[in-house]
């Protein structure tokens, strides 16, 4: 385990919140849809105990091989029913990507992750440690990279924050992992493509392949000028 993702996280979750973190997926790809992830942890997973004895290795998704990616969304769903941790994850399809560009898409993949968790989120203007009606408190969300502008819900932007924060890092896990099986599914439609290996980022194996054989229903038109020409868009 990276120190740095504990040692970030833990001057957040206090007053009995907890933390929430946020990371997206296949921001970059040619094809497929972008995914995100919002992971929340209760305060007491911070503890030193906890840490040491429960934890299995965890970091930025793109640092883990597949299986210890699989190996962390198998921990959380172990103690997503006796700890209190909770994690969801939204996306946001092709024809959405076409209709908000890119970053639109991330931001409604994002909203609906967060939305999925089922909990009270603080809303958009409030400042950090705002009371609900109730007297408790909202979690803190951490979003790994820049502000969001137009997510509808407070956050810390922090950027590389898949490297630095447990709970993004986490997030990280889970929306690679749920991509890259939509991905895999689609391979089986468009086998063509590699999508399997290369899970619809622009490798020289894809590449080829569009050359070869032209775009699919689920190829981003407006990714694909450099390669097949303005034309595709």
């Amino acid at each position: 385990m990276s120190s740095p993702l504990w040692k970030h996280d833990r001057n957040y979750p206090r007053k009995g919140a907890g933390l929430i973190g946020v990371d997206e997926a296949g921001r970059g790809c040619l094809a497929g849809p972008v995914y995100a992830a919002a992971v929340f942890l209760p305060e007491p997973f911070f503890s030193h105990q906890w840490r040491s004895l429960r934890a299995p290795k965890i970091d930025d998704s793109k640092k883990l091989t597949a299986k210890e990616r699989e190996t962390a969304l198998e921990f959380l769903h172990r103690i997503r029913e006796t700890d209190g941790v909770l994690f969801a994850f939204g996306s946001a399809d092709v024809q959405e990507i076409k209709i908000h560009n890119i970053l639109g898409a991330t931001t409604l993949a994002m909203s609906r992750a967060l939305e999925a968790l089922g909990i009270d989120l603080q809303p958009s203007g409030l400042s950090l440690w705002t009371q609900k009606p109730d007297g408790t408190f909202y979690p803190p969300v951490l979003i790994d990279g820049r502000p969001v502008r137009r997510l509808p819900y407070e956050h810390n932007a922090l950027v590389k924050g898949d490297s630095l924060s447990l709970t993004i890092a986490l997030a990280s896990v889970v929306a690679k992992v749920e991509r890259d099986r939509w991905m895999a599914k689609a391979h089986d439609q468009y086998s063509a493509y590699g999508w399997a290996r290369n899970r619809g980022y622009g490798t020289e194996e894809h590449r080829r392949a569009l050359l070869e054989n032209g775009p699919s229903p689920l190829h981003r038109e407006l990714f694909l000028r450099k390669i097949l020409g303005k034309s595709s868009g």
